[in-house]
């Protein structure tokens, strides 16, 4: 499998992905495109659980379901949970009506179904936890794409791969946009896996393009224009990310936009991502929001706050955790790119 190995220039892109969502969410004027992260993070995702099953595909001859859902619980489960504990703490300081909607996103987000639980409850008001829709479409995706996968290395081969990825694509965009055009509430396919599939789909093309080596005999050029037009183009924003992945992980990238990304700082906040997107919300809402209005100032101190608390779950909480998935997959080559932090 080529194109394999870990790419801080990935942690950089995820850097960015999650910063202009904190953004979003806390000076909303100014960043009024920082929901974009959320599909940066969806083609990340996507890119780089492919990658990890195809490697142990390619090893192995076989992928194991068992130690890859036991994998995933290790990594993201311990942070969710102390999440969910925090937000209900901090919800309980403002009162029987936040917490009331609080523990019911609680219920939803701990079994992984916040999105759906958003479909069905529409006009619900927020709690300190609406945000972990996103990560439910991951896991769901994680879910089903292992088996789908296995399915489609077992009867086509590795070439299936992008094939089954592309494919996959066109049915989640042409079904989108039939739905949009029924539902009385169209903005709600917006929470649906089953309408945002296509961001993860595309990230898993591009891993099939890299594992057949496919990146290798695209033009360095080419890579490097559509990457440039990428980062200027966010409006079609899983093209964009899958342009930027791309001329990052082909043989012959963009090095000035790889080591642009893979610059120390951003690197860091990459690293410690998923407990930045995790914990921003219930410290904006939970914390400051009741004190101080939307701004710079709100971005500025949400930003401190959840980086120092990020940090200690990266380094007291998760980290043990993560000790724990390694040695379950010991056997596992230490070149293969690592899941991303999940958004």
């Amino acid at each position: 499998m080529r194109g394999r190995g870990y790419r801080p220039a990935l942690d950089g892109l995820r850097a960015l992905a999650v910063l202009s969502v904190l953004a979003y969410h806390t000076w909303a004027g100014a960043f009024p495109g920082g929901w974009v992260g959320v599909d940066v993070f969806f083609v990340l995702s996507g890119y780089l659980i492919t990658s990890i099953l195809l490697a142990e595909h390619e090893r192995t001859g076989r992928i194991s379901f068992g130690r890859f859902y036991l994998r995933r619980a290790l990594r993201l489960f311990p942070a969710l949970a102390a999440c969910i504990l925090a937000a209900l703490a901090l919800a309980e300081t403002q009162g029987p009506g936040l917490t009331a909607v609080t523990a019911r996103e609680a219920a939803a987000a701990a079994v992984y179904v916040s999105n759906w639980w958003l479909v069905a409850n529409p006009h619900a008001p927020a709690g300190l936890l609406r945000h972990t829709w996103s990560l439910s479409i991951e896991e769901q995706f994680y879910l089903c794409w292992p088996v789908l996968l296995w399915a489609l290395l077992a009867v086509l081969g590795q070439r299936a791969v992008l094939w089954g990825a592309l494919t996959g694509i066109a049915v989640v965009v042409g079904y989108r946009l039939v739905l949009t055009a029924m539902l009385p509430l169209p903005y709600l396919t917006y929470y649906r896996t089953d309408t945002r599939a296509d961001a993860l789909l595309i990230g898993a093309a591009v891993a099939g393009l890299a594992a057949r080596g496919t990146l290798a005999h695209v033009p360095g050029l080419a890579l490097r224009l559509a990457a440039a037009v990428g980062i200027v183009g966010l409006s079609a924003v899983v093209l964009a990310a899958a342009a930027v992945v791309a001329a990052v992980v082909a043989p012959h990238g963009w090095s000035l936009l790889e080591r642009a990304l893979s610059w120390g700082p951003l690197v860091s906040v990459g690293r410690i991502s998923y407990g930045v997107y995790l914990f921003h919300i219930v410290i904006w809402q939970g914390l400051l929001a009741p004190h101080i209005s939307s701004g710079p100032l709100a971005a500025v101190l949400t930003a401190a706050l959840t980086l120092g608390v990020a940090t200690a779950s990266f380094r007291y909480l998760e980290t043990p955790f993560l000790r724990m998935k390694e040695r379950l997959g010991s056997r596992r080559p230490a070149a293969v790119p690592e899941l991303p932090v999940a958004a």
